[in-house]
């Protein structure tokens, strides 16, 4: 493998030449030839600052120079045995056992090596039985690949050098993802371009930086296999807290969230949020359920079951009468809070909440200024009385900030102490910014805690988790989260733990509080006014995904973790998700079962330019193209998502 400083070196060339490239196209007949010099060392270009070998020089005119060939991009050089030579559209050949002879100088079958195992419909041999192989006016069938060529290519092949210079054609006449009528032959792509002048309507496709640049280590390689393995039973969740007093933060979101389908949303601040407990005259508690409520009715709405965090603390309840993150100045007060608020939700109102989560991390001075030992108590406090108003429930913590083995094992500890009394029904911790391998890693870690306790079977929550990103005021501010590194980030990370039997993971968070403007850094999957960003899609397609999962590995590629692929489904209904974050352009080969030959799939591209709303604006959904399962070959920038589906 390459050293970094190899790559480094090999990609400044070849963008150097790419970015040459791309100005060339902006004129069909290319750069004049003014600029090249003559002699017997060979012809220089300064354009490219590559000499095109003596050997090729004559070969080079004959049949239609730059034009059909383009700049040179490399210099002549030894290559299985021959010296060769790329230029932007080809790979010249020197062959001396031919000296003297029209096969002196051969070109490399780029078409064949670059459309190497396609097998779709598109590379398929056509089913037509003409009685000559002699050209006619508009069409010439090839019995040797099961070819035609017809217009607007025919009357290009025979005048510029038909079968010696261009080979048998190898695909049908289709439409690529640019939306340029294209062909595939042996050694050329031939592209139509009406928006040119006439005689320049054909070029040709700029195979030889193509081949050259996927041989030069940008290509990678994945196979799916058609067995189905266990997917799991992990369930993917939301999260929401700190954004907003309103009680009907979620009414413009409703419909976006039953897209999503069911699941659950994890809800905390309800007391200093919704001012549900205040005092009397006479100084006994008094309670008002109609924000929170109406909070619960917005879940509701969305056709999701709310989780309900205890917290924070009512002020009037707190040590000191004036803290939200102080422990209570009475645990009977706070106990009795508890039970009035369990009896509301799930007895008076009968809405059956399962689950409850005593308090908000904890470990942090910010949402907790006490020690764990006083959380540990009010955590038995809150699981008698929320257990006493429905021993139905399921209640848990200690919904830890981060994962730390030190808090996650005294909870346990304490709670084995209890006897009869201890009660874990789910185990909590937050994670953000952490590496699929180290979410991987604390699962495993957890679960070993646990084999110390076995009296407890509790369910492994991360009741929050996200990249490690916000707005201004947070940990970052570069807006990963409104954009497809976010999308990306929440796609490795439940990769890891699906695969290591996390219970429950919840996205932190729903929707964005109000900001200076729409797309702001937050970490909401939509924004405050109800515009997707790139993960509610990638979340979306999660939920829609078929039921099996396809093992696949990565063939050839990088062991960065830079490139990744889930696969769920089946030929007839497919889920695929992949998506690149290395450091230059990449070609991705995705291998299907047989069974997928016939498969046609609709893609999704997000990255820095396609459905990307923070910079463009515009949050619909654009579809990026359709391929069949036989031509799954996409060439992707750094930080590309592809969301693939069945049709």
């Amino acid at each position: 493998m390459r050293s970094r400083g190899q790559a480094n070196t090999i990609a400044v060339r070849l963008i150097a030449v790419l970015v040459f490239c791309v100005a060339c196209l902006h004129s069909p007949a290319g750069p004049r030839l003014k600029a090249a010099t003559l002699d017997d060392e060979g012809r220089f270009y300064s354009e490219t600052g590559f000499t095109l070998a003596p050997e090729f020089v004559q070969f080079f005119d004959r049949y239609g120079g730059l034009a059909l060939f383009g700049y040179p991009i490399t210099e002549a050089r030894r290559e299985g045995g021959y010296l060769v030579q790329w230029t932007e559209r080809q790979r010249l050949e020197w062959h001396p056992e031919n000296l003297g002879t029209p096969y002196e100088v051969l070109l490399g079958l780029l078409g064949r090596e670059l459309t190497k195992g396609f097998n779709g419909p598109r590379y398929q041999q056509q089913e037509l039985t003409l009685s000559t192989q002699e050209p006619t006016a508009s069409i010439y069938y090839f019995r040797e690949t099961g070819q035609t060529v017809a217009e607007p290519f025919l009357s290009y092949w025979t005048a510029h050098g038909g079968l010696p210079v261009f080979g048998y054609p190898i695909s049908t006449l289709h439409t690529d993802e640019n939306g340029l009528q294209v062909q595939w032959f042996e050694r050329a792509r031939f592209e139509y371009h009406p928006e040119n002048p006439v005689e320049h309507h054909v070029l040709l496709g700029h195979l030889g930086y193509s081949a050259l640049k996927e041989r030069e280590a940008f290509a990678y390689e994945i196979e799916v296999f058609g067995t189905p393995a266990p997917d799991g039973a992990m369930k993917i969740d939301l999260a929401q807290g700190g954004e907003s007093e309103d009680p009907g933060f979620f009414d413009n979101v409703q419909s976006l969230g039953r897209e999503l389908g069911p699941g659950l949303v994890r809800l905390d601040n309800i007391f200093n949020h919704y001012q549900i407990v205040a005092r009397g005259p006479d100084g006994a508690l008094t309670y008002n359920w109609r924000s929170l409520d109406r909070i619960l009715d917005g879940v509701r709405a969305m056709g999701k079951e709310p989780l309900i965090c205890l917290s924070y603390m009512p002020e009037t309840l707190s040590m000191h009468g004036d803290s939200r993150v102080r422990p209570p100045a009475s645990y009977d007060e706070w106990a009795a809070l508890v039970k009035a608020t369990v009896t509301h939700v799930n007895v008076e109102r009968g809405l059956k909440v399962r689950y409850w989560e005593v308090w908000n991390e904890p470990d942090q001075s910010g949402f907790w200024q006490a020690s764990f030992q006083e959380y540990l108590k009010l955590y038995d406090v809150t699981v008698e009385a929320a257990t006493g108003a429905d021993p139905s429930i399921h209640i848990g913590g200690p919904a830890v900030a981060r994962f730390s083995p030190d808090h996650l094992d005294e909870f346990m500890k304490h709670e084995a102490m209890q006897g009869s009394k201890g009660r874990v029904d789910f185990i909590s911790w937050h994670s953000y910014g952490q590496s699929p391998d180290q979410v991987a890693a604390h699962i495993r870690e957890l679960r070993t805690i646990l084999e110390q306790y076995p009296q407890f079977t509790p369910e492994l929550f991360i009741t929050e988790f996200n990249v490690l990103q916000g707005g201004p005021g947070d940990t970052s501010a570069n807006g990963s989260t409104d954009k497809v590194e976010g999308a990306i980030a929440f796609l490795t990370s439940i990769e890891s733990m699906q695969r290591e039997r996390l219970d429950r993971a919840f996205l932190f968070e729903l929707k964005d509080g109000r900001g200076p403007k729409s797309y702001w850094g937050r970490w909401g999957i939509l924004t405050n006014d109800a515009q997707p960003k790139p993960t509610y899609y990638a979340l979306k397609a999660y939920q829609d995904r078929p039921p099996d999962r396809l093992p696949i590995i990565i063939k050839r590629g990088p062991s960065d973790r830079s490139l990744g692929m889930m696969a769920y489904g089946g030929p007839s209904r497919a889920t695929f998700f992949l998506w690149y974050t290395g450091y230059y352009d990449a070609r991705i080969k995705v291998g299907l079962p047989s069974s997928f030959a016939s498969a046609q799939f609709d893609l999704t591209l997000f990255d820095a330019t396609h459905n990307n709303p923070a910079k463009t604006g515009d949050a619909t959904l654009n579809a990026w193209l359709a391929r069949d399962a036989g031509d799954l070959v996409l060439d992707l920038k750094p930080n590309s998502l592809v969301i693939l589906a069945t049709r």
